[in-house]
């Protein structure tokens, strides 16, 4: 059985913390805290302890269950937390498909917040293995227009595994 989640993440760096909402609601760091502590504050746009807090809560938010969280969080990170700008303030939708407690695929559509600092405001659509991994710097974004195309991709891949 696979899990389809579809929602909208925004992150603000204020001068004395940082700000995570999930479909427009502010995220309480205290929740995931109690779960996993791994930061005092939220950040984006690499794989360490303060993404990780952000991946986690956001999960959580997304209705996973504590012990799902614990297994998709790390996952989550490096399919979609470390590929947001790091000095950027965004909003962006988030598409994850979740089969037996690992992240099948994902896509995130950023889009420049009038303040921040990204070279362009055109949506970039992030695939994990044809976008730059978290390691390294290869690929290139691909842009999709829709989800039927999407969906085709990982059912050809789920049909060869």
């Amino acid at each position: 059985m696979t899990t389809d989640l579809l929602f909208v993440i925004e992150g603000t760096k204020l001068p004395h913390r940082t700000e995570l909402k999930f479909n427009d609601r502010i995220v309480d760091i205290t929740k995931s805290q109690s779960f996993i502590r791994y930061a005092e504050e939220f950040d984006w746009g690499y794989c360490g302890s303060q993404p990780a807090q952000s991946a986690l809560a956001i999960i959580l938010e997304a209705g996973i269950s504590f012990n799902d969280a614990a297994y998709l969080h790390e996952d989550f990170v490096k399919s979609i937390i470390a590929k947001i700008p790091r000095e950027s303030d965004f909003r962006a939708t988030v598409m994850v498909m979740i089969m037996s407690n690992k992240i099948i695929t994902s896509h995130i559509n950023i889009i420049e917040k009038p303040q921040t600092r990204m070279v362009d405001s055109n949506f970039k659509t992030l695939i994990p293995g044809l976008a730059p991994k978290c390691e390294s710097e290869q690929g290139k974004p691909v842009v999709v227009q829709n989800y039927d195309w999407l969906r085709e991709l990982i059912n050809k891949d789920i049909d060869r595994n």
